[in-house]
C-alpha cells in the first residue's frame, strides 16, 4: 500500500507541474496573442488613418491642380514647365525669389488698378475734350453752313473735273497698257540676257580659276627654280701672301667680274656656304686675266689663316651674271638711326648687283620690279613714328616682293654674305649728320700725338714663326 501511494503521489506531482507548466504556457501565449492583436489593431488604425491622409493629400492635390489650371494626369514635370512659361509669360519683372502664383496675381492687380486708374483719368480727359468739342461744335455751326455752300460749289465743280480726269485716266491707262507691254518685253529681254551673261560670269569664273591655279603652280615652279640655295661658292683661293694680305682667285675678266667686289671666304671643304659662317673677307682690286684676279684681305682671323683651296661666295654677283635687288625703307648700315640708303646703292652696284626698284625713308618709289629681281633687301621695321607715306610704302613693296616669290634679307645679312666691311668711318654732314662725329679738340687745337718715347715693360707683338716652310 505504501508503494502504491507513493506512485500516486508521483503521479499527483507531475500532473500538478504538468497543470502549472500548461497554465504558465497558455498564460504567456494569450499575453502574446493579446498584444499581437492590439499592434494589428494598432497598425490597422495607423494604416486607415494613412490611407485617409493620402486620400486628403491627392483631393487637395487634384484641388490644387485645377486651381493652378493642370490637368489631373498632367506630371510634375509639365506643371513646373507651365508655371515657369506663364511666369516668364505675366510676371517676368518679379524678383526670382518672388515669383510664385500669389505675387503674380498681385503683381498684375497691382498693374491692374494703376492702368484702371489711369484709363479713369484718360476717360474724364476724354469727357472735358468731348465737351469743349461740342462747344467748338455749336460755335462753328454757321461757318460749317458756310463751307457747306461752298462745299456744294466745289463738288459741282469736282464733278466736272471727275468726268474730265475720267476721260484723261482712260487715254492714260491705255497708253499706260501699252508702255506696260512694251516694258514686259523689255523684261523677259533682259532676264533673258542676265540669264546668258550669268552663264557666261560663270564660264568665266571657272576659267579664271583654273588659271588662277595655273599661275600659282607655275609661280611654286618659278619660285623652287628661282630661289637661291646658297649651296654652291662663286670660285676659290688659288694663291695667298700674308705679308701683303693679298690673294689670287680663280675668276677674272672672262666671268664679268669686276673692281671692288668683296666676297666671303669659307674653308676649302664646305659643301653648303649658307650652313658655316665666313672666316674672312676680300675685295678684288686687279682683274689680271680671263679667269685670274687679285684681291685684298679686308678682314681675316689670324687663329684661322685664309689658304689655298678655300672658296668664296657673294649674294650679290655670279659668274656671267648680274643680281637684281629691291630694297626697302629703313637701311642703317651703323646702327645710328639714319638713313643709309645712298651707301647700300653704291655698295651693290659696286659690287656689280642692279638695284631695279626702292623706296627712301619718306615713302617715295623708285624705278619697278622686273622678272629677274630675285632678292629683297629689308630694312629696320616700320615704327608708329613713320609717315603714313612711307608705312604704306613699305607694305605696298612687301606685298609686291611676296607675290613675285622674291627671297628676303636684311642688310646685316647681305652684308656678311657680301663680305663687305667698313674700312674707314664715313662723316656725313647735314641734317643726315651725327653730333658724335663731330667731338671737341683739346685745348692746344690739335689732337695730341705720341712722343714715340714708350715704356721699358713694352714688347711690339710679333706673330708666331712658322715651323716649316708654308704659302705664307
Amino acid at each position: 500500500m505504501a508503494r502504491e501511494s507513493q506512485g500516486l503521489q508521483i503521479a499527483l506531482i507531475v500532473c500538478v507541474i504538468f497543470t502549472i507548466l500548461f497554465m504558465v504556457t497558455t498564460f504567456i501565449f494569450v499575453s502574446q496573442y493579446r498584444e499581437a492583436a492590439t499592434e494589428r489593431d494598432t497598425a490597422r488604425t495607423e494604416k486607415q488613418e494613412a490611407e485617409t491622409a493620402a486620400r486628403n493629400t491627392t483631393e487637395e492635390n487634384m484641388k490644387l491642380r485645377a486651381l493652378i489650371g493642370g490637368a489631373a494626369t498632367e506630371s510634375m514635370e509639365a506643371l513646373t514647365e507651365q508655371f515657369n512659361n506663364q511666369i516668364k509669360e505675366f510676371a517676368a519683372s518679379l524678383p526670382e525669389g518672388s515669383q510664385t502664383y500669389t505675387e503674380a496675381l498681385r503683381y498684375l492687380y497691382n498693374t491692374l488698378n494703376e492702368r484702371s486708374s489711369s484709363l479713369s483719368t484718360a476717360n474724364d480727359t476724354i469727357k472735358d475734350l468731348t465737351a469743349k468739342i461740342e462747344g467748338l461744335e455749336k460755335a462753328k455751326e454757321p461757318l460749317v453752313a458756310q463751307q457747306q455752300q461752298r462745299a456744294d460749289q466745289a463738288s459741282a465743280t469736282l464733278m466736272q473735273e471727275t468726268n474730265k480726269f475720267q476721260q484723261d485716266r482712260a487715254a492714260i491707262v491705255e497708253q499706260q497698257q501699252q508702255l506696260q507691254a512694251q516694258l514686259q518685253q523689255q523684261r523677259e529681254k533682259a532676264q533673258a540676257d542676265q540669264q546668258q551673261l550669268q552663264t557666261q560670269l560663270a564660264s568665266a569664273n571657272a576659267r579664271i580659276e583654273e588659271l588662277g591655279q595655273r599661275n600659282r603652280d607655275n609661280s611654286r615652279k618659278i619660285n623652287e627654280i628661282l630661289t637661291p640655295t646658297f649651296e654652291t661658292p662663286d670660285g676659290k683661293i688659288l694663291w695667298v701672301d700674308q705679308r701683303f694680305r693679298t690673294v689670287w682667285i680663280d675668276l677674272g675678266h672672262g666671268d664679268a667680274l669686276r673692281r671692288l667686289v668683296t666676297f666671303s671666304v669659307y674653308p676649302a671643304d664646305t659643301s653648303d656656304v649658307s650652313q658655316v659662317g665666313g672666316k674672312a673677307s676680300i675685295e678684288v682690286t686687279k682683274l689680271l686675266g680671263a679667269h685670274l684676279a687679285e684681291a685684298r684681305l679686308i678682314e681675316d682671323d689670324p687663329s684661322n689663316p685664309v689658304m689655298a683651296g678655300d672658296v668664296i661666295y657673294t649674294p650679290v654677283w655670279a659668274p656671267g651674271a648680274r643680281e637684281h635687288f629691291a630694297l626697302t625703307n629703313g637701311l642703317d648700315i651703323n646702327n645710328n638711326g639714319k638713313s643709309d640708303l645712298d651707301r647700300v646703292l653704291s655698295i651693290i652696284r659696286m659690287n656689280g648687283g642692279v638695284v631695279d626698284y626702292w623706296i627712301d625713308d619718306e615713302g617715295n618709289a623708285y624705278g619697278e620690279m622686273t622678272p629677274e629681281t630675285r632678292f629683297l633687301i629689308v630694312g629696320r621695321p616700320t615704327e608708329p613714328t613713320d609717315s603714313k607715306e612711307a608705312q604704306n610704302a613699305r607694305t605696298e613693296i612687301e606685298r609686291a616682293a611676296d607675290e613675285r616669290g622674291l627671297t628676303r634679307m636684311n642688310l646685316p645679312e647681305l652684308l656678311n654674305k657680301m663680305g663687305w666691311r667698313e674700312h674707314a668711318p664715313v662723316t656725313t654732314f647735314g641734317g643726315a649728320g651725327d653730333a658724335a662725329d663731330f667731338r671737341a679738340l683739346p685745348p692746344e687745337g690739335i689732337p695730341p700725338r705720341s712722343t714715340g718715347t714708350v715704356s721699358p715693360l713694352f714688347q711690339e707683338r710679333r706673330p708666331p714663326r712658322p715651323t716649316s716652310r708654308t704659302a705664307y
